[in-house]
């Protein structure tokens, strides 16, 4: 399968289902069902080269040891830094080029901008070790505790900070649209910076917004794969503008795929439902 808009190829991450164990067996599920690649999880130092041997494609590969990284101990940063080294290295030899991390803070506690700035250095000296294996580092904007890159302030200065093209951006809208930010302007913006794609979409609930409001917790409301007001669904069943988002990372020259994130509700929590929404995201996705 392949976006009508761009013609990208559509794969999926392995990380939220359920009968993932099996990764030979996710391999040729998805191939079976038109996927053209699987996302792995933070494992790939040890499962890419078993996955590309069997013939099957990698879209990205989870970098491991995100907290490290912005850790106010210079001793701990160092460890975290040798040894995600070490595992983009065993990756890349095994077929993973492109690394997925979410700039999640260890004390989040800290100003923001100090959790930043040692994000940036730590990566800065991974960029040698991403370089020397030709693959790349693709940071998602999931909107945690604290951080480092998820809107367009905090990523231009991540970029710039990183001052290196293997350093980019993993393009998911459905954080955006969760945190008010429009994602087909942030795609126009960003788009040459992109080096990996989610295909996960975010509903807004008008109902659930007027009962909950977006600042306070619900006293008994909780909704699964979301917040007061809002939750992640398939692609098409959310807020997102897809076909404007994919013009604008085809005007760029963005040549990776749609990897679809399954968190959803309707969804998530059996092999039969999870196989269900992918294919009925890789449906809409071939259909934009």
């Amino acid at each position: 399968m392949h976006t009508r808009t761009g013609n990208f190829p559509i794969g999926f991450y392995v990380k939220q289902l359920t009968w993932k164990d099996d990764l030979l067996a996710v391999a040729r599920w998805a191939n079976d069902n038109g996927f053209a690649f699987i996302d792995l999880d933070e494992d790939a130092d040890e499962t890419a080269r078993l996955v590309t041997d069997a013939g099957f494609t990698i879209g990205s590969a989870d970098l491991i040891g995100r907290e490290p990284f912005t850790s106010a101990d210079p001793d701990k940063r160092r460890a975290g830094i040798q040894e995600a080294a070490r595992y983009i290295r065993a990756a890349a030899a095994g077929g993973a080029r492109i690394f997925n991390i979410c700039g999640i803070p260890e004390d989040s506690s800290l100003p923001r901008a100090d959790n930043a700035e040692r994000f940036i250095a730590s990566m800065r000296e991974l960029v040698p070790v991403f370089e020397d294996t030709g693959s790349c580092l693709a940071i998602e904007g999931w909107p945690g505790p604290g951080a480092v890159a998820s809107t367009p302030e905090s990523y231009r200065a991540v970029l710039d900070g990183c001052e290196s093209a293997a350093i980019g951006i993993n393009y998911d809208p459905s954080h955006l649209i969760a945190t008010g930010i429009d994602p087909v302007r942030f795609a126009q913006e960003f788009a040459g910076h992109v080096h990996h794609a989610h295909g996960k979409d975010t509903e807004i609930a008008a109902e659930a917004q007027y009962q909950y409001g977006t600042r306070q917790p619900p006293l008994a409301h909780r909704e699964r794969f979301g917040d007061n007001h809002w939750r992640y669904t398939i692609p098409g069943h959310g807020e997102m503008r897809w076909t404007a988002a994919l013009e604008a990372l085809q005007a760029a020259g963005y040549t990776g795929g749609i990897s679809i994130e399954l968190e959803d509700k309707h969804y998530n929590g059996s092999e039969a439902g999870e196989k269900a929404g992918l294919q009925a995201g890789g449906a809409f996705l071939a259909s934009v």
